[in-house]
């Protein structure tokens, strides 16, 4: 909604702008405009920046029967004076030429503007996507170390254990020939075997 009104508002200025410029042609006509003719590009900036390529193209066919009034009116004031009208076309034409330059030189400036903004969101969405698979690769290098280190944990382990129940067999081996043998007593060997069995 807010942005209808924006350019329902900017179109309405661009409207009293071109009835004013009019305004403006019809009392002095064309020539008398030359002085402020770069203040006259004015709608164009604004309907190009604020609105768009359209908007552009739309007010440079509205500035062409302004021009043409003002044309209309120094054809007017030449014959009331007695000099000839001859002039009134080629600055017509010169008029209407600026204008279309500025109104071609703004169209393309806005075209590469709106491309470089879409190549932008192109890259920014590139960009997101690729940090999001970072991100990831992170996340499934992190679980991979981790199974590698519960990996090592349980082989350290296991060869602790395995070395641990060697040692405990070679205790338990020597616990047995005493008591083969009948030297020591039998509580002091059973108390041997019982440790070595914990």
């Amino acid at each position: 909604v807010r942005r209808g009104r924006f350019r329902l508002a900017v179109s309405l200025v661009l409207i009293a702008m071109l009835a004013t410029m009019a305004g403006s042609y019809w009392i002095y006509g064309l020539r008398a405009q030359a002085s402020v003719q770069i203040a006259q590009i004015l709608p164009l900036l604004i309907g190009g920046v604020l609105l768009g390529r359209r908007a552009i193209w739309m007010v440079f066919a509205a500035l062409l029967p302004v021009m043409a009034l003002g044309a209309w009116v120094d054809g007017v004031q030449a014959r009331n004076v007695g000099d000839p009208a001859s002039e009134v076309v080629p600055g017509l034409l010169l008029y209407t030429l600026n204008f279309l330059m500025v109104t071609v030189v703004l169209d393309r400036l806005i075209s590469s503007a709106d491309k470089a903004k879409r190549r932008s969101e192109r890259l920014a969405a590139l960009n997101l996507r690729l940090e999001r698979e970072v991100a990831e690769k992170e996340r499934s290098q992190a679980q991979l170390i981790q199974a590698q280190k519960l990996d090592a944990v349980g082989r350290m382990a296991s060869s602790i254990a395995h070395d641990f129940n060697n040692i405990l067999g070679v205790i338990m081996g020597y616990v047995r020939i005493p008591r083969a043998v009948d030297r020591l007593e039998p509580a002091s060997i059973d108390a041997l075997e019982s440790a070595a069995h914990r």
